[in-house]
Order: structure tokens, then sequence, then C-alpha cells
């Protein structure tokens, strides 16, 4: 594979766009995996029993695999390491090679005009060159976390080899992805975009998904179907 190079800026403009791109993409990943989280514990069981998610699990099995496999597709984005793409690494890449975007001069322009102007300079600057490359070091290959990530874009997500297909076991039993992995991997991935949006402007992106009781509702509402209603009803006659 060609060496990946950074990224040629010709704005400030450019790479608040760019910046703001990966904060997007690794705020839905969050926020899918979150769901999938939160539905995933309200339906599990003990064997035997019911619930109000027993009433629909073909429902509910495909709305599982949905908000899974779309976190996972877009952690796989913001991790990737392919030339032709944009991710935290290329990122990573063209703050190194673009020292000109913290320069003061061009700090204090782009801030001109803001209230809080002298306030947010003093949190930004250069990047400390070790904590970069430490961070260039955690989103590429040498993260075994990061490399197991590759290996699933490229087996069985965003291509499939079709030696997997016909390996006598899955694919996720030679190489799991733990929920704490991607935990990881999402906290650090803000904590990086953070640490060079305050360098570049003193600004921070929050990680709060603010309808987050949008899963309770669905669940509360559940317990006044009809259908539900009835089964409890039964319930308490035969018990």
């Amino acid at each position: 594979m060609a060496k990946l190079r950074s990224l040629k800026i010709k704005s400030a403009d450019q790479f608040k766009t760019l910046l703001h791109s990966l904060r997007n993409e690794l705020f839905e990943a969050n926020v899918h995996f979150l769901i999938f989280k939160e539905i995933h514990k309200r339906c599990q069981r003990p064997p035997g029993e019911i619930t109000e998610a027993s009433f629909a699990p073909g429902f509910w099995q495909f709305t599982l695999r949905a908000h899974s496999q779309t976190a996972l597709m877009q952690l796989l984005r913001i991790y990737d390491q392919h030339k032709a793409g944009f991710h935290l690494l290329r990122l990573l890449q063209t703050v190194r090679d673009n020292p000109w975007l913290f320069s003061k001069s061009e700090i204090r322009k782009r801030l001109a005009g803001q209230p809080s102007a002298a306030e947010l300079e003093k949190n930004t600057g250069s990047p400390d060159a070790d904590q970069l490359e430490n961070d260039i070091q955690f989103v590429s290959e040498s993260n075994l976390k990061v490399k197991n990530l590759t290996l699933w874009r490229n087996k069985v997500t965003f291509h499939v080899d079709p030696r997997q297909v016909l390996a006598p076991k899955p694919f996720d039993l030679g190489h799991p992805l733990l929920y704490a992995d991607v935990e990881e991997l999402i906290a650090e991935g803000f904590k990086i975009l953070n640490r060079y949006a305050r360098y570049f402007d003193g600004s921070k992106f929050g990680t709060n998904f603010l309808h987050w009781n949008d899963v309770d509702f669905i669940f509360k509402a559940l317990e006044h179907h009809p259908v539900v209603i009835e089964w409890r009803k039964d319930l308490k006659l035969n018990n």
C-alpha cells in the first residue's frame, strides 16, 4: 500500500471542517453504540421469563443489529488507515505537517471579534510534539485494538474475504471486538479531537446525547400496549 500522506490545507476553515466532520462521525458512532447497549440490556431476560421486548423479538433483533453495525461502520471509518480516506490518523498527520495553523498570528486572526477571544487564546497554541506522536501511535495499527478494527474492515465489513465465508468458525471468535475496546476507542477519539480543537481555537466538543431518554420512553410506552396489558392481567390471574 502506498504511504499515507497528510492533507495540504489551504485555510483554517478547511481544517475546521475536517475536524468537525470527524467529531460528527464519532458522536454518531457513540450514540448508536449507547442505544445498542441500552436496548440489549433491556432485552435480556432469564430463560422462560417474558418481558415487554418479548412481543416483537424479530424487531428488536434487527434493531440491535442495525445499531451495532452502524456504530461499527462509523468507528471503522474513524480509525481507518487507507491512504485515500480521511480519518483520525490522517488528521493527526495533517496537524503535524501544518504547524502554521497553530501559530499565534493565525489563532488571533480566527478568534478576532469573539467576545471571549482573550480567554480562548490562553488554551490555544502549538501542539505538544510528544503528545502528538503518542496520539499518532494510538490511532495507527501499532495499537492492537486499531489493528483488530482494520482486520474487521478488510475481512468482514467493508470487504468480505471469501476465505472468511468458508472458514470453519466465525471471524469474531478469532478476533473478538469487546465492548471495553469499543468504549476505549470512542473515549480516546473524543480526547484526541478535543485536544487539537483546543490547540486550534480553544473550543471543545461535547459528547452528551440530549435525547438519551428516548429508549426509556419506548419501553415505558410498551407497558401500555393492549397486548402487554392483557398479558399482565393473565399473569396476575395465574399467580
